[in-house]
């Protein structure tokens, strides 16, 4: 029980460092219907591929590193298990 409010101590103090970071960039738009917009936008559009693509990248890291054998989230379950 100990080592789970370490856990959740550590993970509240990591999250209030976080910052979001918005970024807003204008480009010009034409088009009346819907492909025609599409088409306008082109690639000066949203990188959404990208970031998804980025996101993914991490949430394997973090897997990699969380949900390995020895990784925070095995010892966490064990030590929940295991306790004496």
């Amino acid at each position: 029980m100990l080592l789970l409010a370490a856990l959740l101590f550590a993970a509240s103090a990591s999250a209030q460092d976080w910052q979001a970071v918005e970024r807003v960039e204008p480009y010009d738009v034409t088009g009346s219907a819907g492909l025609g917009i599409y088409r306008s936008i082109g690639a000066r559009g949203p990188k959404l591929g990208e970031l998804s693509d980025a996101q993914r990248a991490r949430s394997r890291a973090f897997d990699a590193v969380e949900l390995t054998d020895g990784g925070n989230v095995h010892r966490l379950v064990l030590g929940l298990v295991d306790s004496k």
